[in-house]
């Protein structure tokens, strides 16, 4: 049975959830219009996507001080902050992502830019079944059939993902590109590749709490 601060707590994670996903829908929004050229709406999305980011650390904050007062067993509460840090770590990357793309004035050549925006929109979805199985064992508390499915279309996801980032790799280095475009696109690629191993961790600690909790 549940304990009023555990609702308090669940309650704050739900919202913690929501602010993670709007930052990474901005994010995806803001990548979009990048890769259309149109900078100025792009700049207005990345604002937008830090101003989420934001939040979701405030929630972090506001849980975090909840489990310093007891809320949820010792023996589940370790587990519950290292789910809600990788969520906020996940809304951290897609926000550091995106700056770094924009004021690095990453000069993708228009060949290349649609494997890019396909790779990183790819990237971004990944917030739909990390939100689902969060949601599921929070808000239903206990519905362990939505982590097992949010870890499988993780893993589907990420065979898709380390495809296409290996095709975009071979495509950046075998260009005749500068030394210097070479490495700056590559640490896009990187910027990527951390976003969604964010959503991994975060899937590992969901499984390891499902786990311990027997439901």
């Amino acid at each position: 049975m549940l304990l009023g601060q555990e609702k308090k707590a669940i309650k704050l994670i739900i919202d913690h959830i929501y602010q993670v996903e709007q930052c990474l829908i901005t994010a995806r929004q803001a990548i979009e219009v990048y890769f259309a050229d149109d900078g100025e709406a792009a700049l207005a999305l990345i604002k937008q996507t830090h101003e989420r980011e934001r939040k979701a650390g405030a929630v972090q904050h506001e849980i975090i001080a909840e489990l310093y007062r007891g809320a949820f067993l010792p023996i589940i509460r370790e587990d519950i902050y290292n789910i809600v840090k990788c969520m906020g770590n996940l809304a951290e990357r897609a926000d550091l992502f995106c700056n770094f793309l924009f004021y690095n004035k990453s000069d993708v050549p228009p060949d290349l830019k649609k494997f890019f925006k396909n790779l990183a929109q790819k990237t971004f979805n990944i917030i739909d079944p990390v939100r689902d199985g969060v949601l599921g064992y929070f808000d239903g508390y206990g519905q362990m059939n939505t982590v097992q499915n949010m870890a499988g279309s993780i893993e589907k996801l990420g065979a898709e993902i380390a495809g296409m980032q290996c095709e975009l790799t071979s495509l950046v280095l075998s260009a005749d590109f500068d030394p210097g475009r070479k490495i700056l696109l590559k640490e896009c690629l990187e910027g990527i590749g951390e976003i969604f191993e964010a959503a991994e961790k975060t899937v590992d600690k969901m499984e390891c709490i499902t786990l311990k909790t027997g439901f």
